[in-house]
């Protein structure tokens, strides 16, 4: 293995710890927080090593290992959080229409991540491709944190946000022995 892949198995390994320590905190927007706080530093460094040149085929690991928490964070988001997070505030008497229109900023992400894996296969600078899927992840990130989260942790107290956190644990292949 290399050091490269050592640095990223290292990472996703603390990605996997932060996701299973919100969910025994019963925190189900703690377990989404864990995924933007993995992939900001993460867009960063996919960046930084495009920029010093780094082998394509390391950069396509890292995009491939990106692209898993992304897909497994919206398909978690949509199936799971936003629908409930959307039916608790219905219920709270404070509907927030933010909450579903988050799943429609998913759509962008897979064509982002098809022009960057292009750019890299045709040995073009990844750079402008890089910087287009991580502005759409990061203004998503913001979005949902500035929009979403505080109103959806003030509706998942309680057994409500513990039953949603092992939920979405399932989904996501959480296990309580600390390994996805």
């Amino acid at each position: 293995m290399s050091g490269f892949d050592a640095e990223l198995e290292g990472a996703l390994a603390d990605l996997a710890a932060r996701r299973l320590a919100a969910c025994r905190a019963g925190d189900p927007t703690g377990i989404l927080m864990a995924d933007h706080e993995w992939l900001r530093p993460a867009l960063a460094e996919l960046r930084a090593r495009a920029r010093d040149g780094v082998d394509a085929s390391a950069l396509e690991r890292l995009v491939s290992a990106i692209w898993e928490v992304v897909d497994s964070h919206s398909r978690v988001e949509e199936e799971l959080y936003f629908p409930a997070v959307d039916r608790l505030l219905a219920e709270a008497g404070r509907p927030n229409p933010m909450v579903m229109a988050m799943a429609a900023e998913h759509d962008a992400l897979p064509d982002r991540r098809r022009q960057l894996l292009e750019a890299l296969a045709a040995g073009r600078d990844p750079l402008p491709a890089i910087d287009a899927f991580s502005r759409a992840l990061l203004v998503h990130f913001d979005n949902e944190e500035d929009l979403v989260f505080e109103d959806a942790r003030e509706v998942l107290k309680g057994e409500e946000g513990r039953r949603l956190a092992r939920a979405m644990a399932a989904f996501l292949g959480i296990s309580e022995r600390g390994g996805e």
